[in-house]
């Protein structure tokens, strides 16, 4: 009865936010996939108009996305928040069960409604940014730099915005999964002294995409 019951809250839920959610969500939604992802990212960077640009992109991992999701942030909504809220967990070991504590944070696993809540909560983030991919907690930012006059302030920019994002939402950032990614077409043009501190990344060169591998060569 409970997954029966379930099934109408997601349906209802999905229908209902279906038409306001980011476009260019491509986790967890019907009739898209990371095929849809990589088209779109590869369609910006290899287009003609940006021969003459440098593109730079960096990619943001959340920290334990799932597991630390505040069940505060779902207060808007009624029926997703009582989905969350009120939920007790105990933990056992062999014959000994603990107490059982009530959880602040976390969306249930094996359930149809964890995924939709966390595209709810990460649904406003970046949306201002022209140049934005999503996979469920998975962010790419990315702007076209002009390789004759490289400037990257309008990326660090959109960074802050998704630090302070991040911070309002009481999420995390995970920085080790956190990289940069140059990718230009006639000369290599010079790079930021210093990755942008308020994120740190690191750099790679032949990283390996949604199951894509690039090649250096």
């Amino acid at each position: 009865m409970p997954l029966i019951c379930e099934d109408f809250v997601f349906d209802w839920a999905y229908n209902k936010i279906s038409n306001s959610l980011d476009i260019q969500q491509f986790g967890n939604i019907r009739v898209t996939s990371t095929s849809y992802y990589l088209i779109s990212f590869l369609d910006f960077i290899q287009s003609p108009r940006q021969t003459k640009h440098l593109f730079s992109s960096r990619f943001v991992d959340f920290r334990k996305a799932f597991d630390l999701v505040d069940h505060s942030c779902h207060q808007q909504s009624p029926r997703l928040a009582g989905f969350l809220t009120g939920r007790q967990q105990a933990v056992r070991y062999q014959n000994y069960i603990s107490s059982f504590q009530q959880l602040t944070h976390g969306v249930p696993k094996g359930t149809k409604m964890s995924p939709l809540c966390f595209l709810i909560l990460i649904n406003d983030a970046i949306t201002n940014t022209t140049h934005h991919w999503k996979y469920i907690n998975d962010c790419t930012v990315g702007l076209p730099i002009d390789n004759k006059n490289p400037e990257y302030s309008a990326l660090q920019a959109k960074l802050e915005q998704l630090q302070q994002w991040t911070e309002e939402s009481k999420m995390t950032i995970n920085h080790t999964k956190t990289v940069v990614m140059h990718v230009y077409t006639l000369v290599a043009v010079p790079l930021p002294s210093s990755p942008w501190a308020l994120i740190p990344s690191k750099w790679f060169g032949r990283p390996s995409y949604l199951g894509s591998q690039w090649m250096t060569s």
